[in-house]
């Protein structure tokens, strides 16, 4: 082993070395290959060759562009502002909308998109879309390799789907209406360079297109104008502020059969367990006073589930509203039977001194007590048993008004 292993590392050594040899002679080649002329052109060179000088008065060659340039068409803003902008007709053909999202404010739509135009400038180059929520899901696939001429029109359609988000508005949960909305602008050319005019005509959403638990109720589109507030940097080089902006926009609204055959009925069922403890004996106590306070929690806990999907938003919806006043009817119920079960131990005190009672006037007096507490009790329990429905109803009518407006009743036309 001792004799192997000096014969090894000098075999390692040698292979090193030859490997060493080997690019060195490569690189030698590389270099020589690069530094030697074509030899049709040139003559071996004996000195350096000098760079031409340009004179002032010459203009530089042309140097060929590289392909990985990308060259965006030049238009002189200056000059434009004494003409008419260059018109650009864009319309949008919704195939599918799904996936509404209250709680992130987003929905998934595919939709074609085509444009056409008369001019010099190419707006499929320049335009994006604005409230795309995930850039990496979005897919936009043209529908030619280049413009093509329809009508002495140029004419680009693109498919494309993708999640997009919009604000959305829950006040009035859940009588409630949204947008479902895609907006672009045009990131390079200002309004009197180039403008959008919507495709009324063409545009619009397939008859096949449904929303589960949602109505679309109108579709418009629209060319407005997107101001922005800075310039980005650029300064003076700026092209302006104000930009072509064309948005898509679906009025859709939940039928008012949700509320009143989802939410409205076990709320109804809560309030009307808790009133029927008016029809027990105010001597069962414990049965009267516990009854409000399971409809309490039942109460709250329908709440939780109705706004479980619902995003964590600093105001009052609707729905909250008609909560609110459905704690409000189970604390008086409770709080009348907790005044009952006081009526009731005070008559139950009262007559304990009438039987005890030594002369007849003394426990004829206690008797006509316990008489008119047993009266204005049994007057309380009924008078809050037919009360408080009525109430109740007439303010859910009251609050649902005041806070859906008159469209409350255009639902119900509809």
């Amino acid at each position: 082993m001792s004799a192997r292993a000096p014969r090894a590392r000098r075999a390692a050594a040698a292979l090193l070395l030859a490997s060493l040899a080997v690019a060195a002679v490569a690189l030698g080649r590389l270099g020589a290959s690069q530094a030697q002329p074509p030899p049709d052109d040139l003559e071996p060179i004996e000195e350096p060759v000098e760079e031409p000088i340009e004179e002032p008065g010459e203009e530089p060659e042309a140097v060929e562009a590289s392909p990985h340039v990308v060259e965006l068409p030049v238009v002189e803003v200056e000059s434009s502002t004494h003409g008419e902008p260059q018109q650009v007709i864009v319309g949008t053909y919704v195939h599918n909308v799904e996936a509404i999202d209250l709680e992130t404010n987003s929905y998934r739509v595919s939709l074609e998109l085509w444009m056409k135009w008369r001019g010099p400038i190419d707006p499929t180059r320049s335009f994006r879309l604005t409230n795309v929520l995930e850039e990496s899901s979005l897919s936009i696939r043209p529908a030619y390799p280049h413009p093509v001429d329809v009508e002495g029109y140029e004419y680009q359609r693109f498919h494309i789907e993708g999640r997009f988000f919009h604000k959305f508005w829950l006040g009035t949960f859940p009588l409630d209406w949204q947008r479902v909305t895609v907006e672009l602008e045009d990131t390079q050319y200002p309004t009197d360079v180039l403008t959008y005019v919507p495709d009324q005509t063409s545009s619009g959403v397939d008859e096949v297109v449904r929303l589960p638990g949602w109505r679309i109720v109108e579709t418009t589109t629209d060319a407005t104008v997107a101001q922005r507030g800075s310039d980005y940097g650029m300064g003076s080089a700026s092209p302006g502020d104000r930009f072509a902006r064309y948005e898509l926009s679906l009025r859709i609204e939940r039928p008012v059969s949700f509320y009143l055959f989802r939410i409205i009925p076990p709320i109804l069922i809560t309030l009307a367990c808790c009133l029927l403890v008016f029809l027990l004996r105010p001597s069962y106590v414990d049965a009267r006073v516990g009854t409000p306070i399971a409809g309490l929690l039942t109460a709250v806990f329908l709440q939780l589930t109705f706004t479980a999907g619902l995003p964590n938003v600093g105001m009052m919806l609707l729905l909250d509203h008609v909560f609110n006043l459905t704690y409000g009817v189970i604390f008086v119920v409770a709080l009348s039977c907790i005044m009952t079960s006081k009526s009731v131990d005070e008559i139950e005190e009262l007559r304990e001194a009438e039987r005890g009672a030594e002369t007849v006037a003394e426990r004829a007096r206690l008797h006509a007590r316990v008489t008119l507490l047993d009266r204005r009790m049994h007057a309380i329990n009924r008078r809050t048993m037919l009360a408080l429905p009525a109430v109740y109803l007439v303010g859910v009518v009251a609050i649902t008004i005041a806070v859906r407006g008159a469209y409350v009743f255009e639902m119900f036309a509809r």
